[in-house]
């Protein structure tokens, strides 16, 4: 709880949600939420082409959103970048390239 001007608010606790493809650092992942006493969910598949976090046909939205960009992969291209059906990048942005 934090106080502010005499009066005291509650926050929710925070709520972690992601979605990792390795299944060892997935079962981290989980294993560090229970040590931590957190609340969410980690999914396990590759966020790309199966993402788990879904709401009426679009990707869910979150307030805070940290990753690994998909194009520093060995296995992402330029065809996946222009063929995504999400709306994750920007039409004519280009495609950032690959770091291999």
């Amino acid at each position: 709880m934090q106080e502010s001007q005499g009066s005291t608010e509650k926050f929710a606790p925070l709520q972690l949600y992601g979605q990792e493809y390795m299944g060892n650092t997935w079962a981290m992942a989980n294993m560090n939420m229970i040590i931590h006493d957190m609340e969410g969910k980690i999914e396990i598949g590759d966020t790309f082409r199966h993402p788990k976090f879904m709401q009426a046909g679009k990707l869910a939205q979150f307030e805070r959103v940290v990753a690994n960009p998909m194009w520093n992969q060995k296995w992402f291209t330029e065809k996946d970048y222009d063929g995504d059906e999400l709306g994750r990048f920007p039409k004519g942005a280009g495609y950032p390239g690959s770091c291999f």
